[in-house]
């Protein structure tokens, strides 16, 4: 009994310090009130280009409420209006862009953008991010007031059709260095070098068949006046 305790305890600041982590890493958005937000959604057309996307804020509790949703895609881009909500769909750009105006107080919350399909479960398209309105511009912080344009984080799924292949190439050879002559170098005299030994070769073996001719010859001779006297 005594070693569930410390086990127990352990659970619950495991959960806390996940908690604590998510809370750190959640990107947050600051606004004043009465100002604008516009947010940029990437959306892969190969994948979702006949989907409905939608505006979402998620609630304490785990409740979500739908804000805005477009209209089925017709290949040209279309505008809803909902409140203060408006999203304008581009389907042939694969863009959804989501613009919150006149901002207040009670605005602050967790937002998202999704791919709608109910009843089945959204596909995310942005990470959530905070959007924290406030009364007072002096409690915005300075990195607050103009957010990247990539803020908040967009998450595109691509389509595995898609992906770069790795392409292997043979590995070039270098080319053969032939060494140039030197100048003043003769080209004729390096070719009529390189057939010198050939005809002298050819000379030598006429010049031995004649020799042996001669020989034979004399010794003919030789030997007929031999017989004859």
């Amino acid at each position: 009994m005594w070693m569930a305790q410390p086990w127990g305890l352990l659970w619950m600041l495991l959960v806390s310090g996940l908690g604590a982590a998510e809370e750190l890493a959640e990107e947050k958005v600051f606004r004043t009130e009465g100002q604008d937000l516009q947010v940029p959604c990437a959306v892969n057309v190969m994948i979702y280009a006949d989907s409905q996307k939608a505006w979402q804020r998620l609630l304490d509790g785990g409740e979500v409420q739908t804000l805005a949703v477009t209209e089925r895609p017709t290949g040209r881009p279309t505008v809803v209006r909902v409140g203060r909500n408006i999203l304008r769909d581009d389907p042939l750009e694969g863009k959804l862009t989501v613009q919150m105006t006149d901002l207040r107080v009670e605005d602050s919350g967790l937002y998202r953008c999704v791919i709608y399909r109910p009843p089945a479960q959204p596909i995310l398209l942005s990470d959530p991010f905070r959007l924290l309105v406030s009364k007072d511009p002096s409690a915005i912080p300075a990195t607050g007031q103009n957010p990247p344009a990539r803020s908040p984080t967009l998450r595109t799924t691509r389509d595995p059709s898609t992906r770069p292949r790795a392409v292997t190439q043979p590995i070039p050879r270098p080319p053969a260095v032939i060494p140039s002559p030197g100048p003043g170098a003769n080209l004729t005299d390096v070719t009529a070098g390189i057939r010198v030994p050939t005809f002298t070769f050819i000379i030598l073996v006429a010049c031995g068949l004649v020799t042996k001719s001669l020989v034979s010859i004399v010794l003919c001779v030789v030997t007929q006046r031999s017989f004859g006297s």
